[in-house]
């Protein structure tokens, strides 16, 4: 899916546990110092890999992953923890009032 990008953070994923996970669908992941970064330009199957990364995930561990879809203008959130994860979409206009509002523009 063209003008879709995806990026978001995991914290508190054990090391041992990101190599039982299957082959992450994104273009760019780096594991450093407990965090879990990921980077995607385009559709992947976000859904399916934090099915997975749930069940894996400890007590304390937590993150959000974004979903931008540029052509509509909308961001689906994805809140995760121990065991689910959950949607949440807003108008990325929203989003932006809320940044641009922070940053003094």
């Amino acid at each position: 899916m063209r003008g879709v990008r995806i990026h978001g953070d995991i914290f508190g994923l054990p090391e041992e546990a990101l190599r039982s996970l299957s082959r992450p669908p994104f273009d760019e992941v780096v594991f450093e110092d407990g965090v879990l970064r990921i980077d995607h330009e385009g559709y992947a199957d976000v859904e399916g890999f934090l099915d997975e990364l749930v069940r894996l995930l400890p007590a304390g561990g937590h993150g959000r992953l974004d979903l931008i879809d540029k052509p509509n203008w909308e961001m689906t959130r994805y809140q995760i923890e121990p065991g689910r994860w959950r949607a949440v979409r807003v108008p990325v206009e929203s989003v932006m009032e809320t940044v641009m509002g922070k940053a003094g523009v």
